[in-house]
């Protein structure tokens, strides 16, 4: 059973990644041979480079070393891909956690279905070269009554094969879309990086626009990205019906009513409201297309808080300030929390509790955006207060080291014993131990020093 699951593997691996083509067919062979051993040293190297930190990858990892007998180390890698990737379904969880299971309890591993091996691989060929889920990122403004729904990324409806355009190909990325608007009137633009389509009467839209292509250079400089290919579509809209119909016509989705923008990374494309109030949301969606190719498996609070803190910034000299202005309306929700409290018991016989930086640093996606059913005030409380912990880091001159640990965070471990010679032990350093290294201080420690920062800024979350 073993060798035919593993063969199944090598398959979808034959269309990983178009530059590491021969490396893949290596890892063909060494899985057609049942080489374990060298293939999972040959994926823990390809996961080391950009693109490659994605669930498939991942997978890989956690089943190879259960077919090694390596149990533990094998759930280690299952629980990091549960953690770390907000676009697995209900189910698709559900079957990695018996997978899990199978392997934790040194049982033969049990056979993964062809769906979860199809939606897998899926996730690695898109997106930046190799990193795309869906519509895996929502920008929305707080909501007593919105609930968290969950996205079906297994069944998309809209054409994602054939948008992955260069950026080479801006007229055929135009012509491809044009199609799909079925709006004569609209006009569009182009930069180094983007193509985007704007309504006739977009106020200020060139202003815009040319801010866009300077956090994309800021965001490649700032965090040391490689410079990538893939041309990114942006659509800008004149008001929330207008977003929704746009929305109906790309991706064939409904929108929740609270969101005002959103960012889909298997055909980078980005949708927003065309003025000045709500540009905070192109950068902020730029900033998650941008990020996950190069830490596909970024926590779910670094990845919104700092989204959140680059959406309220500012962009002069080459250099970003965020002043904590009370506009924004994160610091807001912060600051009411206990009318937060109050609603959400009041209205909807809900207990709210806010995290402590301890829970929140270490939320896996499913928990800090919401279950399907949950209040996505709940969500966006989180992302306020990631916002704020961000912010605080970014003060303390912490958060391109932060990025940097977490982009490196795996670590080899030199294994003893026969049983294990030759065999790479691939772990993940902790978030615990990562933030303790980066700010010198315990979890503990650092809560106290973020809530006298809070006090200073008069941030009074209770």
């Amino acid at each position: 059973m073993k060798t035919i699951i593993l063969l199944v593997i090598c398959i979808f691996l034959i269309e990983f990644h178009v530059s590491a083509q021969q490396k893949e067919e290596q890892l063909f062979s060494l899985l057609q041979q049942g080489k374990y051993v060298e293939l999972v040293n040959n994926v823990s190297s390809l996961r080391e480079k950009e693109y490659y930190k994605n669930a498939f990858m991942d997978y890989c990892l956690a089943y190879g070393y259960c077919q090694l007998g390596q149990s533990a180390i094998s759930g280690e890698w299952f629980d990091h891909i549960l953690a770390s990737y907000n676009n697995l379904s209900t189910d698709k969880r559900r079957e990695l956690r018996e997978l899990k299971e199978s392997c934790t309890n040194n049982q033969t591993a049990a056979l993964p279905t062809d769906a979860l091996f199809g939606f897998l691989r899926g996730m690695t060929s898109d997106g930046f070269e190799g990193n795309g889920a869906g519509i895996e990122s929502k920008m929305g403004i707080p909501s007593f009554s919105d609930r968290v729904e969950e996205f079906d990324f297994e069944h998309l409806t809209f054409d994602s094969q054939n948008r992955k355009f260069t950026l080479q190909q801006k007229k055929e990325a135009y012509s491809y879309y044009q199609k799909l608007l079925k709006d004569p009137s609209i006009k569009f633009d182009t930069t180094s990086h983007f193509l985007i389509f704007y309504p006739s009467n977009a106020v200020a839209i060139k202003t815009q626009i040319k801010e866009l292509e300077e956090y994309y250079n800021y965001y490649k400089r700032e965090f040391n990205l490689q410079e990538s290919n893939r041309l990114i579509t942006v659509f800008y809209c004149n008001n929330r019906a207008a977003f929704n119909d746009v929305a109906q016509n790309i991706h064939n989705i409904p929108v929740p009513k609270s969101t005002f923008g959103y960012a889909s990374s298997i055909d980078l494309v980005m949708l927003g409201i065309a003025n000045a109030a709500w540009l905070g949301a192109m950068k902020h969606e730029l900033f998650h297309l941008m990020i996950r190719s190069f830490i596909g498996d970024i926590p779910a609070w670094l990845d919104e808080g700092t989204a959140c803190f680059f959406e309220s910034s500012s962009l002069k000299k080459e250099a970003v300030t965020n002043n904590l202005s009370w506009s924004n309306y994160r610091l807001r929700l912060l600051n009411n929390t206990n009318e937060i409290k109050y609603q959400i018991k009041s209205n909807q016989k809900e207990e709210f509790i806010i995290p402590s930086l301890q829970q929140l640093t270490n939320y896996n996606w499913e928990e800090f955006s919401g279950r399907k059913g949950d209040l996505m005030i709940k969500a966006s409380y989180n992302q306020s207060l990631s916002f704020a912990f961000v912010s605080y880091l970014n003060e303390r001159k912490l958060l391109d080291k932060t990025m940097e640990a977490f982009r490196n965070r795996s670590f080899i471990e030199t294994p003893s014993g026969i049983e294990t010679e030759g065999l790479v032990m691939l772990h993940i350093r902790p978030t615990d131990e990562l933030l303790m290294n980066v700010t010198g201080m315990n979890l503990i420690e650092i809560q106290t020093d973020f809530d006298k920062w809070c006090k200073q800024k008069s941030i009074n979350i209770e």
